[in-house]
């Protein structure tokens, strides 16, 4: 059953028309400079009449909404699961019955609240009716608990794991963790003293995920702070300092920039300025330059609402992976480009790498390594044959043979070489090219390199040495057929081999002199998470927004809002919470 199925088709605030969502109904905010009664935690206590008997059986409206699965015009996550939950309790009530299970109740909702600051919508867990029941008492007892209950249920299960169809987000579910069941959700919470710390648990509890939290928070505050100024526009060239235009008064306001006429006219592009520049383009990995060229200028005039949706799907990503990591992994970024072998939880190397043009994408999943390969050839994919080598052989039949790559017919007994100057290319067609296969020599030319790390995938997707170092000085460097590229490779042999016993830097340099292909095994094989986060932290613990280099966030943003599953609060009503400062982990 869908979540729209589920529980948006009735709900006020859900009557959204476009990409973005509006503000939740009156009754969730309050006015950006303080937070409402209700956000202070000064709630009306419940009525007598409000307090449930020690059985909810005795309630015939409970037995009505179990048996059709749903309280009024809401259905259930999991009616089934519910049922069964309140058996095992012997139908006692969580949220009420007491003053005790009211507290609770309160500070569960004050959660659901501030589940926008998760990148969640309040919405989608009935906020606005269960603020209105406990504010008003006297109201429909089974109602509100099977409300507060499914609410729980749905919260946790979006806490925990991949929320979304993974197919429609070019994503691969099976690589990510999976929501919790919403059993051992209701489990986790009624058998904890406070519920509200149970679901807090189920949050990333590392200091990442608390920074986007902040800045979510920082970004609604200050929702419309450019949008007198944006688009900031330069005369459509690429600008550099010294240049004079009306734009550059909206782009020092843009970067909080205060015009001195001891730096010159308002419209020249002054030194300050361009140091402004240089320290954003840094902030936004690009190259700090001061040149203000179309990449620079795009980001300059993102909104406040653009960034926030970059910080709602990096905050969705992180809650797919899984929290506890083994001792010794190796993680690639993506967008950032950057490789980290992690031993011990500390980081025995970084480097940058380059991964897959936007055509040809690396993809985000986990495998395990099982060792190194030293000297490899390389059996050339179907993809590069025809996209790359078949129109290159169109004009040159003998350009395979001048890079080191012998062409195969046939398998096993049968196979046989076949020179590409006695092979009609221009009508060669895709069946044609799948019976021959390519490949290139162990040297200085192979493609990849002497080093190849196995790693064994469904998308043949490895980390491996290169015979083209010159592309690590480029700060963007998607240019790979879709395999990362090392820029440090014996250092990854070097990780992977540590605890292979005898093993030394003077065995690696013999095997790689010797020209020959060698594979050695990992004595503990261990993982290896590819990922795409656009956003990170650099080493001085500082929010680091990059591209979105295969428009992920936006495919991602796009399921997300199809399915009404976050909210963008508007700062001048909002209720605005504090996240919660964690400082355990670094990504």
């Amino acid at each position: 059953m869908s979540r729209q199925e589920n529980n948006k088709s009735n709900s006020s605030a859900r009557r959204i028309r476009g990409f973005l969502l509006v503000a939740v109904s009156a009754g969730l905010m309050c006015t950006a400079a303080g937070y409402s009664a209700m956000a202070q935690g000064q709630f009306t206590v419940p009525g007598k009449d409000m307090l449930f008997a020690p059985s909810l059986l005795k309630q015939a409206s409970y037995g009505e909404s179990i048996a059709l699965g749903a309280v009024g015009s809401q259905k259930l996550s999991d009616r089934d699961a519910i049922q069964s939950f309140y058996q095992t309790r012997e139908h006692k009530p969580l949220w009420t019955g007491s003053r005790g299970n009211a507290d609770k109740a309160r500070a569960v909702l004050s959660l659901l609240q501030d589940s926008w600051t998760h990148g969640l919508n309040p919405a989608d867990y009935h906020v606005t009716e269960i603020e209105a029941m406990i504010q008003g008492g006297g109201t429909d007892e089974t109602r509100l608990e099977l409300l507060m209950t499914d609410a729980v249920a749905r919260y946790g299960r979006d806490m925990s794991g991949i929320r979304v169809n993974a197919a429609a987000a070019n994503e691969h579910a099976k690589f990510w963790r999976q929501p919790m069941p919403v059993a051992d959700v209701l489990l986790r919470v009624a058998s904890s003293a406070d519920p509200k710390a149970a679901l807090e648990g189920l949050a990333p509890q590392n200091n990442f995920y608390g920074k986007l939290r902040e800045e979510l928070i920082r970004l609604s505050r200050e929702n419309a702070k450019f949008d007198d100024i944006l688009p900031i526009k330069l005369g459509g060239r690429t600008f550099y300092p010294g240049d004079r235009h009306q734009g550059v008064k909206s782009l020092r306001q843009r970067l909080g920039v205060e015009y001195n006429s001891v730096y010159g006219a308002e419209e020249l592009y002054d030194d300050k300025t361009a140091a402004a520049v240089m320290a954003f383009q840094r902030e936004h990995n690009l190259d700090p330059d001061g040149v203000v060229g179309p990449k620079t200028l795009a980001l300059l005039n993102r909104s406040h609402r653009d960034q926030m949706e970059q910080v709602i799907a990096n905050l969705e990503r992180l809650r797919w992976m899984d929290e506890e990591k083994p001792d010794r992994y190796i993680m690639v970024n993506i967008p950032s480009q950057t490789l980290w072998a992690v031993d011990q939880g500390k980081v025995a190397y970084e480097m940058p790498v380059i991964v897959g043009k936007p055509e040809r994408q690396t993809k985000a999943f986990r495998a395990e390594i099982k060792g190194i390969r030293f000297n490899p050839n390389w059996t050339v994919p179907m993809g590069i044959k025809m996209k790359d080598f078949l129109p290159k052989l169109r004009e040159d039949p003998t350009y395979l043979s001048q890079k080191g790559i012998e062409i195969y017919q046939g398998t096993g007994k049968n196979r046989r070489t076949i020179d590409g100057t006695e092979i009609d290319w221009s009508s060669m067609s895709s069946r044609d090219m799948n019976q021959l296969s390519m490949v290139q020599r162990q040297g200085a030319n192979n493609a990849l390199g002497r080093i190849r790390v196995l790693m064994p995938n469904d998308f043949d997707i490895y980390l491996h040495d290169t015979n083209t170092p010159e592309y690590f000085e480029k700060t963007q460097r998607t240019l790979s057929s879709g395999c990362v590229r090392l820029s440090q490779p014996e250092d990854i042999a070097r990780f992977v081999l540590s605890r292979n016993e005898g093993w030394s830097d003077e065995k690696m340099e013999a095997l790689l002199e010797k020209g020959s292909t060698v594979e050695v095994s990992a004595a503990e094989p261990f993982p290896v998470f590819i990922v795409y986060q656009t956003m990170w932290l650099d080493r001085d613990g500082r929010l680091v927004y990059g591209p979105d280099v295969y428009k992920q966030d936006q495919r991602l943003i796009k399921v997300l809002a199809s399915a009404d599953d976050f909210h963008i609060p508007e700062s001048s009503g909002t209720r605005l919470a504090e996240a919660v400062d964690n400082t355990v982990n670094k990504f």
